[in-house]
C-alpha cells in the first residue's frame, strides 16, 4: 500500500533578512567571547585574552569567519557634525566613508604603524 503522507518540501533558498544577519553576527561574537573566556586557565593574561578577543572580532568583520561574510563599516555622523566641527576648528567625519575599503582591520590591529597617514 502506497504511503499517502505528502512529502515535506523544504522552503526555497532566500537572502537572509537584516535581523537574521544581525543575529548571526551577535551569535558569532558570543562564540568568540566564550572561546576567549574558556582559555582563562591558560598562561595568557587577561590583557592578552582581551587583545585576542578584539583581534577575533575584527577578523570576523573582515570576513574570515565561516558564519558571516565581510562587513563594510560606513561612517554615519550626525548631520550637524561637519558644520559644528568647522565652527570649532576641528576635523570632522565625512558621511558615507567606508573605513574598511581595501583594508583588513585585523591585520592592522597589532601593527597600527601600517595605517598610512593621509595629508
Amino acid at each position: 500500500m502506497a504511503n499517502k503522507t505528502p512529502k515535506r518540501v523544504p522552503p526555497a533558498p532566500r537572502a537572509y533578512t537584516q535581523k537574521e544577519v544581525c543575529k548571526k553576527l551577535i551569535d558569532q561574537i558570543h562564540v568568540l567571547v566564550n572561546y576567549w573566556e574558556d582559555i582563562a586557565s591558560s598562561d595568557l593574561t587577561l590583557r592578552k585574552r582581551l587583545h585576542g578577543l578584539a583581534f577575533s572580532i575584527l577578523s570576523t568583520l573582515d570576513g574570515t569567519s565561516l558564519e558571516v561574510p565581510m562587513f563594510d563599516l560606513v561612517l554615519q555622523p550626525h548631520p550637524d557634525d561637519k558644520e559644528y566641527c568647522r565652527g570649532e576648528g576641528k576635523n570632522w567625519f565625512e558621511p558615507g566613508m567606508n573605513i574598511t575599503k581595501d583594508v583588513m582591520l585585523h591585520e592592522m590591529y597589532h601593527r597600527p604603524e601600517n595605517i598610512m597617514e593621509e595629508p
